[in-house]
């Protein structure tokens, strides 16, 4: 095969097409563009794939949600943060996060501290504390059921997007 200058044998893969014939292409005329890339087989392994990480993600808010809270943070009949029984702190305000961290994250301590800055402080022995689910309610003024569908329906669109943002080149002469 003679090959002349700036022209390159080129092969090029179309999946289950055995008609289409290579020829050989002068790198200068080629346009290319991005076309997206989803075979049938592939969509559906994605959504499978798409619903296992959605179903995934949906059950870890539910377990946050029931998550029991040990103090709840008020200011001004307003919550401002929570402390729940496993440790976990949620804060609507960062000068709390500071509060907490000097607290060396004890409850004791930041309780007082809490309280030496205008805060109320309810704690809660265990078994008897409100759920996050609760709390994120009083916060927000919506269920954490709503939170739920919200961002599970977010996530969903978000990782389906990335998923069908794969595409090929479409090179033509």
């Amino acid at each position: 095969m003679h090959v002349e200058k700036n022209i390159y044998p080129t092969t090029i893969a179309l999946e289950g097409n055995p008609l289409v014939k290579g020829k050989l292409i002068d790198p200068g005329q080629l346009k290319i563009q991005k076309i997206p890339m989803m075979s049938p087989l592939n969509t559906i392994k994605n959504e499978f794939n798409a619903g296992s990480m959605i179903s995934n993600y949906r059950n870890r808010l539910q377990d946050q949600g029931r998550q029991e809270q040990s103090m709840v943070v008020t200011k001004a009949g307003q919550v401002a943060g929570t402390i729940g029984q496993n440790g976990r702190a949620t804060f609507q305000n960062p000068s709390l996060m500071h509060l907490w961290q000097e607290a060396e994250q004890n409850p004791e301590i930041f309780a007082d501290l809490l309280e030496k800055n205008g805060y109320d402080v309810e704690s809660y022995d265990p078994g008897n504390g409100p759920s996050y689910a609760e709390v994120y309610q009083r916060i927000h003024g919506e269920t954490y059921a709503a939170l739920i569908e919200r961002q599970t329906g977010e996530y969903y669109q978000e990782i389906t997007a990335n998923t069908r943002s794969r595409s090929l080149l479409n090179v033509s002469v």
